[in-house]
């Protein structure tokens, strides 16, 4: 029986009126724990939610450039099935309502020259240029940022070596090299055939 209240004794602590009595909820250890455990599992969640929004943004922006190539193919395509991208103007593809909705446009109104922006934002743009041959319509994609570049070109990047030969000198290394300065140009082939992704 003194043994049991022995026991007893080392469960109890002195509380500040002197008396003994037994701990009640969680030392300061124990919490701070809890709160590093809990601060590593948001971590984790918002470095895998920002790289899924990442990777779902260069998805649309990718599905939005296939969208822009082929209406801007049929505006640029005569009667005879031949492409010439020889004349091509951004106002007239703007003009003509071929750039998606997911795409902003500015006429020519905030910035004086009509351009085509990209889903990252104002400070970002699409030229729209004729590549060699003149069937292959060249696309200069401006301000993006380096990650949904490097994204974004491992997306664009087989369908460009449709429209190039290798000994072109465009290759995956090289567009992803071209990110690093905020923009990189793919050349889409008037034959070229793609789906959108999912």
């Amino acid at each position: 029986m003194k043994q049991m209240k022995n026991n007893k004794v080392l469960l109890r602590k002195r509380n500040h009126l002197g008396s003994y009595s037994r701990q009640k909820g969680y030392s300061l250890v124990e919490l701070m724990i809890v709160l590093a455990v809990i601060a590593g599992l948001i971590a984790v969640v918002v470095v895998t939610a920002r790289s899924l929004w990442a990777s779902s943004k260069s998805t649309t922006m990718y599905d939005s450039v296939i969208q822009l190539e082929q209406n801007v193919k049929s505006l640029y395509t005569n009667a005879s099935g031949v492409t010439d991208y020889t004349n091509i103007k951004v106002a007239d593809v703007i003009g003509a309502d071929a750039v998606p909705s997911t795409l902003p446009i500015d006429d020519g109104s905030k910035s004086g020259a009509a351009t085509i922006e990209t889903i990252w934002g104002e400070d970002t743009s699409i030229d729209l240029t004729a590549g060699t041959p003149k069937s292959v319509l060249e696309l200069t994609i401006k301000g993006v940022p380096t990650g949904a570049c490097t994204d974004l070109v491992g997306k664009l990047y087989p369908i460009s070596q449709q429209a190039r030969d290798v000994s072109s000198g465009q290759t995956a290394a090289a567009m992803a090299a071209e990110c690093k300065s905020g923009s990189f140009t793919v050349d889409l082939p008037s034959q070229m055939k793609v789906t959108k992704s999912s």
